[in-house]
């Protein structure tokens, strides 16, 4: 759709004019395709084609049937789909799942399969009658499912059991897998940290040093839209990215307060959305991504000049992260300043907080909630990294109570991409003396430039102070060798951390590690002095990585409940809000959630809305929407 109303000449089938047949079709009101504005034929329809990189070799049904031979003797192939095009390729065979891997610099992070049907899911994962309602619902999402990585081959997936698989959703995906009895591994087909390609002639750009062959067709994709993940927590569906399907979407924010401004909310640095208000309506985009990549960036641009013209909506308010380096922000600022509007600055794990009380439905005039923010960064208006916070408060406000106890990041943004320098910021923290450490410890900080990250640590030369969960994580996943050196994707380590937690197979319970609770500079904070002791024992005395992770989750989910009950002694608080991308960890958000409701609390998390920072643009949104009007 490129403009209002929805009618075929505003939209991208206007090129393709309704022959006789399709056209008494629309003109029928007892036909079912009455007044259907994409109806088509293959007689009026958009046509497909496959091509080498040189020569277009069959059209029409010849080119699904090719395709998916070509599949089958192990190439790579672009298919152009709804939202853009995907690279497909036999999810089998180890030799070609391994050349896309190098062929798209995308060496650990794990892809998607498309299977024909549910019956063919079957034969490789138990699936839930949820997971499958959710599969084959109209939005037809990706769906995490728990799989024997055992049935495919190591490259679908390094290192993880949750495997991502969507159904045919689009007339060419469904006739393609109607030749194929195998599952296909789906990505995107982009670029490495590039937007997904939609035209023609960037995709025989882009995609030439990927894909062997390219199956396209003629109708244009004038909003670009990735493929939503969701995943099934508690029997009920809960979001990881929101896009085909799910997004741009436009919900009510009368549920939770009283509106009458229009606000632009610009969101944050990586997952960005942008949200928009205008009334009692919350507009969110789809995915658009991460703004250091300057396409996305623009992409982020395109996408909100089409949803403002579609929804007809003239800022009255722009919100922005507190970040003064943020695209988004600069963005949002210069906006507000052209347009010669108010610009709120929102604090991140605030816009967290608000989220995710939008998500489960807060009223704003309700009581404060406790919320328990965790992920990887966010700009504090100390101009430290938080991300590891305990806030009290509400859409409008909030009160910081509690932290995790701050280190340093040698590097700062160095350090969340090699996790070993979080490791070693946390033992040079606590004293520990390098000689003293079990050889696995010594071996992983073995060849390190730790000389030049002492002279950083003791100088204050680009490091600063985190209270960051997910380099806690990072450290902890570190040490048990696990992504040491690098990691390849966001969150990579963490991820990988969680899946030793849960393959802790032993019938008795592992007892948590202690993270004890002090007092610093008015807050309460979680102190990791002991529990780095602990496992450093631990690896000493060679405990599995999987025993060692299930007892830190465990132990980390007490802390954070301890905290709460302490927090709570000297205020009313009844709802705690379990936000921030380190609770898309279902392991850790079940603990803490079994911990606080036997404590007596009441827990709200995120289900309609992802966790990470994908939700940031609705909190934004939220917390100008009730600062503006006093709520």
């Amino acid at each position: 759709v490129e403009r209002l109303p929805y009618d075929r000449p505003n939209t991208t089938m206007r090129e393709f004019p309704l022959c006789q047949m399709c056209h008494e079709e629309y003109e029928n009101p007892n036909n079912r395709r009455f007044h259907a504005q994409p109806n088509a034929c293959e007689a009026c329809g958009p046509n497909v084609w496959l091509e080498s990189k040189n020569n277009t070799l069959s059209e029409g049904h010849d080119a699904i049937a090719e395709t998916a031979e070509l599949i089958r003797n192990g190439k790579i192939v672009a298919i152009r789909g709804v939202g853009g095009y995907q690279l497909l390729c036999d999810a089998r065979n180890n030799a070609v799942v391994t050349s896309l891997r190098q062929r798209k610099s995308r060496p650990a992070k794990a892809f998607a399969l498309m299977v024909r049907d549910i019956a063919q899911l079957k034969t490789y994962a138990d699936v839930s009658s949820t997971e499958e309602k959710v599969l084959s619902s109209p939005q037809a999402p990706i769906v995490l499912i728990k799989c024997s990585s055992s049935k495919f081959t190591k490259a679908i997936a390094p290192n993880l059991n949750r495997l991502g698989f969507v159904l045919p959703y689009s007339p060419l995906h469904i006739l393609l897998m109607n030749e194929l009895d195998f599952p296909v591994v789906f990505t995107s087909g982009n670029l490495s940290n590039n937007p997904q390609c939609t035209a023609v002639k960037e995709a025989r750009g882009d995609l030439s040093e990927i894909t062997d062959y390219y199956l396209h067709h003629n109708r244009d994709i004038t909003n670009r839209v990735d493929d939503s993940v969701l995943t099934v927590f508690e029997d009920k569906p809960m979001a990881f990215r929101l896009g085909r399907g799910y997004a741009p979407i436009s919900n009510r924010i009368d549920k939770v307060m009283t509106n009458t401004k229009a606000i632009l909310a610009c969101g944050s640095q990586v997952k960005n959305t942008f949200s928009l208000i205008d009334g009692e309506r919350l507009i969110t985009s789809q995915h658009i991504g991460d703004l250091t990549n300057q396409r996305i960036n623009d992409d982020f641009e395109t996408q909100l000049a089409l949803q403002k013209q579609l929804f007809a909506i003239k800022p009255d308010y722009v919100a922005v992260d507190l970040h003064p380096d943020y695209q988004a922000s600069i963005f949002g600022r210069e906006y507000a300043k052209q347009h010669n509007i108010e610009c709120y600055d929102v604090q991140h794990h605030h816009a967290h907080l608000a989220a995710c009380l939008y998500d489960n439905g807060y009223p704003a005039d309700a009581d404060n909630v406790l919320g328990v923010v965790m992920d990887g960064t966010g700009y504090g208006p100390d101009e430290t990294i938080w991300g590891g916070e305990f806030l009290y408060g509400s859409y409008a406000q909030f009160k910081r109570l509690g932290r995790i106890s701050p280190v340093a990041m040698p590097g700062s943004a160095q350090a969340i991409l090699q996790p070993w320098r979080m490791l070693y910021s946390y033992l040079q923290h606590h004293q520990f003396k390098l000689s003293e450490l079990p050889a696995q410890l010594q071996q992983v900080l073995k060849e390190k430039p730790l000389e030049t990250i002492d002279k950083m640590l003791e100088n204050n030369i680009n490091s600063p102070l985190t209270s960051s969960c997910g380099r806690l994580f990072d450290a902890v996943a570190a040490a048990l060798g696990i992504c040491s050196d690098s990691i390849s994707y966001e969150g990579q380590a963490a991820i990988e951390l969680q899946q030793a937690a849960e393959n802790y197979t032993s019938s008795c319970k592992p007892s948590g590690y202690h993270l004890n609770i002090k007092e610093t500079d008015g807050y309460l904070e979680i102190d990791t002095s002991v529990f780095w002791t602990e496992v450093i024992a631990d690896i000493n005395i060679n405990l599995t990585i999987e025993d060692i992770s299930a007892k830190f989750h465990i132990g980390f989910a007490q802390v954070v409940t301890n905290l709460v009950v302490r927090l709570a002694e000297d205020r009313c608080i009844e709802h705690v809000a379990l936000c921030g991308g380190v609770f898309q960890n279902q392991y850790l958000l079940s603990v803490c959630m079994t911990l606080l409701t036997n404590a007596g609390f009441k827990c709200l998390y995120h289900n309609n809305l992802p966790a990470n920072d994908a939700c940031i643009s609705i909190g934004q949104a939220c917390v100008v929407a009730s600062q503006s009007l006093g709520a």
